[in-house]
């Protein structure tokens, strides 16, 4: 039986982390979640790496709109988004994604690295641990860097994830093979968008 502890608010840290815990649920969750961001972003290319069965590193590069640097501290915010402003636009979405969690979700389990240069924009631009700061090597869109995916959990929760999730051959191949069924789907989706 828990001991009576009074009510208290939940730390924003540990919020994120719940809020994780329904969005992010192994890597393929993921990979799910940054694929969705670049077909939403309007790329017609996206290469996704993975190391490590994803638990390692997830690396997702598009060339879809990008994100200016002004908008990339709200990127990894919760609740913030580009989708929707109003209960019209949520109504109306049609979006892969709307809620604005994801990278959140990603960042507070993981180590997350943003860089991107929007559309028109002088120079690309980069998010590490809340610093902004100028990144080289970029001619558009956006590349998302996922490592140590759930460092940021508790140990018995590591393992929660980590077993069956892509832990060794056997794991790695399911992740792949959810993975592949994902992208054909993206596939179709951009093939047949209005």
């Amino acid at each position: 039986m828990q001991p009576n502890r009074p009510i208290a608010e939940l730390s924003s840290q540990l919020i994120s982390q719940i809020a994780a815990g329904e969005v992010i649920e192994r890597p393929a969750s993921v990979v799910k979640e940054l694929v969705e961001n670049a077909v939403d972003a309007g790329a017609d290319r996206i290469e996704v790496r993975i190391d490590g069965g994803g638990l390692s590193r997830i690396l997702v590069s598009d060339n879809g709109c990008g994100i200016p640097k002004a908008e990339l501290p709200l990127a990894v915010k919760r609740h913030a988004t580009s989708k929707v402003a109003t209960l019209a636009d949520l109504e109306a979405a049609t979006t892969l994604g709307f809620r604005g969690e994801a990278l959140a979700s990603v960042d507070s389990v993981a180590e997350l690295i943003i860089e991107s240069k929007a559309a028109g924009a002088g120079e690309a631009w980069r998010i590490q641990r809340g610093a902004v700061e100028p990144a080289g090597g970029m001619t558009g869109g956006t590349r998302v860097e996922v490592t140590d995916l759930f460092f940021k959990r508790e140990l018995h929760e590591v393992r929660k994830y980590g077993n069956g999730a892509c832990d060794g051959a056997d794991g790695t191949h399911r992740a792949s093979q959810s993975a592949g069924r994902f992208f054909a789907l993206c596939q179709w989706a951009t093939s047949h968008a209005a």
